[in-house]
């Protein structure tokens, strides 16, 4: 029998490999992007919804090369240039003596000696020669763009929601040189990857990028798609989460993938499967039960938060009282 963690069958926190569904349309999708040059691409969706498991496994299954840079609040466009030449780990030769050269340990390889440029991930001396960062040089667009096409390698960009709305608005522009130079480099692209409702910000922001932009939307999730990572992790954890359970799961995660390997996570803990069963265990209402409350109370501020936005009121008006609303429902 073949052991496995539970960690990587409900995966609450990081993106499904075991568990992960497919999701035919978005993938549809982003498969035309990538076959037509210059094209860039846009996942969007709610939080929780399994954009980025869809992303990374599909960039797996079809073996694309990418690097990822993730964004935060209150990080620069300079910060995201800087972070796609790193992680590139390109130099360029600044001084080559007379002796003999020796070839570097590429950690990262291009397919070309690109500029006279090789990509070295690891170290930057090799003996004989003297190399220096190519972020130490400049913080190009146009030349991030050919390294990453002439790398043939994907540039995922995470979380751009997460910038202000002038780095934003950079990006917008940063997307429009990779697709300046796909006649050169087709496989120069960026992924980005945000919330809900944020495809249109890139759009509105350059309209140049309205027809070369695919908006690859990720619905939430379907009740037969939450049924379909339970049912995966009952044959991996060699558990049986009974029909009623299930049916609570599903009406409890209202579409969010994340949701749903929460409460399985939690329903396990309490049946203490860590792992793969030996002998076939049962997770039953009140295994849930417990699930539901540690779920809760490992959110109770911010379920506080949500719930003293919700009964606020912005003005007094007769019969409209959230909190007799609420009581309503």
């Amino acid at each position: 029998m073949n052991i496995v963690p539970i960690e990587k069958v409900f995966t609450p926190g990081s993106p499904a490999e075991l568990t992960f569904i497919e999701r035919p349309r978005p993938e549809k999708l982003i498969t035309r992007a990538l076959r037509n040059k210059g094209i860039q691409i846009i996942v969007y969706g709610h939080s929780g919804s399994g954009k980025t498991t869809l992303l990374y496994n599909f960039l797996s299954i079809q073996k694309e090369n990418h690097l990822i840079t993730r964004c935060t609040k209150g990080i620069t466009i300079k910060d995201v240039l800087y972070d796609g030449f790193s992680q590139l780990g390109t130099f360029y030769v600044k001084q080559r003596n007379h002796r003999k050269d020796e070839k570097a340990n590429l950690g990262f390889k291009f397919g070309l000696d690109f500029f006279g440029m090789s990509g070295n991930a690891e170290t930057n001396i090799s003996e004989g020669t003297i190399k220096e960062r190519i972020v130490e040089i400049q913080k190009n667009p146009n030349l991030l763009a050919k390294l990453f096409g002439a790398a043939k390698c994907l540039w995922v960009i995470e979380d751009f929601h997460k910038l202000d709305i002038e780095p934003k608005e950079e990006l917008s522009q940063i997307m429009k040189v990779f697709m300046d130079v796909s006649n050169e480099f087709p496989k120069a692209k960026i992924i980005a990857v945000g919330a809900v409702d944020t495809a249109r910000q890139v759009v509105n922001l350059d309209s140049e990028m309205e027809n070369r932009v695919t908006e690859v939307h990720v619905p939430l999730m379907t009740p037969a798609e939450l049924y379909q990572i339970m049912a995966v992790g009952e044959v991996h954890l060699n558990i049986i989460i009974e029909n009623d359970v299930q049916e609570r799961i599903v009406a409890y995660s209202s579409g969010l993938a994340s949701v749903t390997h929460t409460l399985c996570s939690l329903s396990c803990e309490n049946k203490k499967v860590y792992q793969t069963q030996r002998n076939k265990v049962i997770i039953k209402n009140d295994d849930l039960d417990y699930a539901v409350s540690e779920y809760i109370n490992g959110k109770s501020d911010s379920l506080k938060s949500i719930y003293d936005l919700a009964i606020s009121e912005k003005s007094k008006r007769k019969n409209e009282s959230p909190i007799k609303i609420l009581e309503s429902i």
